[in-house]
């Protein structure tokens, strides 16, 4: 077993080791994404080209060009879409991010083990797993759309009673703990949030009361990781853009490459999501306490 994996680890340590086995295992992981997000990405591109885009720099002043780059960089962390093939893009990652990410979490889990692998095997792994990680993966949206609606409905409407009854310093103060509001609900998120891990090791489906066990006393320090790694990735793949866009211009091949630079991101963050799902595993199982012990008396 990696030594790594072996005992809890602090906020440091656990960004430390997810930048460790990104850089130690980068061929294989980007190798893993390429597969299941390289089509999408090749795919988009062929079809702008059918739509009249140019290989290079589009017919743009350059302040227009720094404009529609913030616009696109709002878009999302992994994918740059084209307006037009949106839909097509949103379904064909709905169906294939599940895989991506189950088959990362499997090669990190062969890290933890210190066993050898195999690419081929380890997306056959994740493939034989693919139908509850597609409903489970569902019912989180699902389960985060009627988080969101519930409470704008409830924070809007009590918003609206207040103003209305004419009471206005109770409706600026609810105004006012809206961010607190906000952190609330991510937290209440990220105790659901290792649904995905459960799942792909069969320790239940669709995984919510897990995570949630997983998560308990953790909940503050999980969500802290996850803020650190979005914003780390949001500055990597802004410089990325950026520079590339310079170079290439925002034609065909500039978003081909963007979008591949950009898995870059993806790689990280997701191996972030799998040491700290080990990590929480690690203090919370004691079977995988026992495992550690026996790995270490071997």
């Amino acid at each position: 077993m990696d030594a790594r994996f072996k005992s809890p680890k602090t906020f440091g340590q656990i960004l430390d080791h997810t930048f460790s086995i990104s850089k130690a295992h980068f061929k294989n992981l980007f190798l893993v994404l390429l597969i299941f997000v390289g089509p999408i990405i090749l795919l988009t591109g062929f079809m702008m080209l059918l739509q009249g885009d140019p290989l290079f720099q589009r017919n743009l002043e350059k302040e227009e060009w720094f404009m529609e780059f913030f616009y696109d960089l709002d878009q999302g962390l992994v994918l740059l879409l084209p307006d037009a093939y949106w839909i097509i893009s949103i379904v064909l990652n709905i169906f294939l991010t599940p895989m991506a990410i189950a088959s990362i979490l499997l090669v990190v889990n062969h890290i933890r083990k210190g066993e050898s692998y195999e690419i081929g095997d380890v997306i056959k792994q994740a493939f034989n797993r693919y139908g509850p990680m597609l409903g489970s993966s569902i019912l989180f949206g699902l389960l985060i759309a009627a988080i969101y609606f519930v409470f704008a409905f409830v924070y809007f409407g009590l918003i609206f009673t207040l103003f209305s009854n004419d009471n206005v310093g109770g409706g600026i103060f609810i105004l006012l703990l809206l961010p607190a509001f906000l952190v609330g609900i991510l937290l209440f998120i990220t105790r659901f949030s290792f649904y995905l891990g459960s799942v792909v090791f069969k320790e239940g489906t669709p995984g919510f009361s897990r995570s949630w066990k997983l998560t308990r006393k953790r909940t503050w320090a999980t969500l802290g990781l996850y803020f650190v790694l979005v914003i780390i990735i949001v500055l990597i793949n802004a410089g990325l853009q950026i520079t590339v866009g310079l170079i290439l211009g925002n034609g065909v091949v500039g978003y081909v490459v963007i979008n591949l630079l950009l898995l870059i991101g993806t790689i990280i963050l997701t191996v972030g999501y799998a040491v700290m799902y080990f990590d929480l595993k690690l203090r919370n199982d004691p079977g995988d306490l026992q495992d550690m012990i026996d790995s270490y008396e071997s």
